[in-house]
């Protein structure tokens, strides 16, 4: 019986240490839902830390088409960009429970059109283990730069009708 109580002692004691002491990490990406080719746009991303400090690293991994990343807000980071992944490391996290980072990128105008996914993981170290929060999917949707072809043809068709109205105008005036 004695065995029992401490065994549940122990766990009880397990379960408070865990509601104290566990970090609840959340990290939001904010971004457009819809971009054009050749378009510069601002990626926020909204991460709450909790009570957790010291070494912390955001990754994310571009989509295909994507590129010329700069850093806007980088708190206290070291920014790095590589092809296709922006990183932010922190040899400290900054001491606000919840803090925003944000960068821009470009879409190459070549960026292949339709649904893309921006994915990452925030990465940080909780009674000295490494933990990672998989940042969940946003969907973004590239469109193309380019006027579509119903707008071509009208553009064509007005562009033809005035070289018509120009030739008749210098023709009546000789």
């Amino acid at each position: 019986m004695i065995k029992y109580t401490i065994i549940l002692m122990n766990m009880l004691a397990l379960y408070v240490v865990h509601l104290f002491f566990v970090a609840d990490v959340n990290v939001k990406i904010d971004t457009p839902s819809q971009v054009k080719q050749g378009e510069e746009f601002t990626i926020s991303i909204a991460i709450n830390k909790g009570p957790i400090s010291g070494v912390g690293h955001l990754v994310q991994t571009l989509p295909v088409g994507f590129g010329n990343a700069t850093v806007v807000e980088a708190k206290g980071s070291e920014f790095k960009y590589l092809p296709e992944v922006i990183k932010f490391i922190w040899i400290s996290l900054p001491a606000e429970q919840e803090f925003t980072v944000s960068y821009k990128v470009k879409v190459n105008t070549d960026a292949p059109t339709g649904n893309v996914t921006l994915a990452g993981k925030f990465s940080y170290v909780s009674a000295n283990q490494k933990e990672t929060f998989i940042i969940p999917d946003v969907s973004i949707i590239v469109s193309g730069a380019g006027v579509s072809k119903t707008e071509e043809e009208m553009i064509a068709k007005e562009k033809t009708e005035a070289e018509e109205r120009a030739r008749i105008k210098a023709a009546n005036e000789k």
